[in-house]
C-alpha cells in the first residue's frame, strides 16, 4: 500500500478507495436490488488503515444511497507496515487470522503452515491482537464487522458514531491511533528484551535496509597475521 493513503500499487497503476467504490457505485444497481451493494475488503498491505478508512468515510458521505460497507479488514494501522516472517511462510496478518483454537478453554490452536497447511500453534496468537502481540505492536490489524457502528484494533472497541453522529474521518483515525498508542506500549513493555526501531517512514525503512545490506555485503577487515 501506498504511504499516506494506503493506495493499492499495482503492476498497471493505482487502486485508491474512491476510484474503488466509484466502480463499485456503477454496477450497484444491477448486482443488488433495490441498488445497495454490500462492500467486503480485506487488505494484506502495508498503510491499510488507510485505505479502509477513507473507504468507511466515502461510503456514509459520498456513496450511502448505493454502497454499504459491510466487512473490512486491514492488516495493519495507517502508519505501519505489514510484516511477513520467512519461517511461517505467511504474511503476520495472515497467519494471525489462520489461527483456531483448538476448545474454548485451550491454550493450544492450530494455524496455517509454510506448506498451508494446518499444524500447532498457540490460541495467544489468534486474531487482530494475536498479530499485535506476535509482532511486538509494531502490526495491529483494524476490523470493521456488518455494518456496525465501531472499528476494532489491539481487541478494543473504537467507536466512529458519537449519539448517533458519525465522527468523520479525521477523528476515526485519532481515535484509532489512542487506543493502539495504549496497547502498543504495554506490549512493548512486557518484553523489555526485545528492541524495537519504533514507527518509521517509508524513506526511512528503505534507508535502514540499504545500509544493512551494505553492511552484510561489505568487506570484512582483515585479520593481522601472527607474528608468533
Amino acid at each position: 500500500g501506498r504511504e499516506g493513503d494506503g493506495a493499492l500499487v499495482l503492476k498497471d497503476g493505482v487502486v485508491t478507495p474512491s476510484a474503488l467504490l466509484d466502480a463499485l457505485a456503477e454496477i450497484s444497481s444491477e448486482v443488488s436490488a433495490p441498488g445497495r451493494l454490500r462492500v467486503s475488503v480485506a487488505l494484506d498491505s502495508c498503510h491499510s488503515a488507510a485505505f479502509i478508512t477513507e473507504l468507511l468515510d466515502l461510503c456514509y458521505h459520498e456513496h450511502s444511497d448505493r454502497l454499504v460497507p459491510w466487512m473490512l479488514f486491514a492488516s495493519c494501522m495507517e502508519d505501519e507496515f505489514a510484516l511477513e516472517e520467512s519461517s511461517l511462510g505467511h504474511g503476520m496478518f495472515t497467519y494471525a487470522y489462520s489461527v483456531q483454537r483448538s476448545s474454548l478453554l485451550s491454550f493450544g490452536a492450530t494455524a496455517i503452515q509454510p506448506d498451508n497447511t494446518f499444524g500447532p500453534s498457540l490460541a495467544i496468537a489468534a486474531g487482530e491482537l494475536g498479530c499485535s502481540h506476535l509482532t511486538l505492536g509494531a502490526q495491529n490489524p483494524v476490523t470493521y464487522f456488518n455494518g456496525g457502528v465501531y472499528l476494532e484494533v489491539c481487541g478494543r472497541r473504537v467507536d466512529i458514531f458519537d449519539g448517533g453522529d458519525y465522527v468523520g474521518l479525521e477523528e476515526m483515525r485519532t481515535r484509532l491511533k489512542h487506543h493502539r498508542d495504549e496497547i502498543a506500549e504495554a506490549i512493548s513493555r512486557a518484553r523489555p528484551d526485545v528492541h524495537s526501531r519504533g514507527r518509521a517512514t517509508d524513506a526511512e525503512n528503505r534507508t535502514y535496509i540499504r545500509e544493512t545490506i551494505e553492511m552484510l555485503s561489505g568487506d570484512q577487515p582483515e585479520k593481522p597475521e601472527s607474528t608468533a
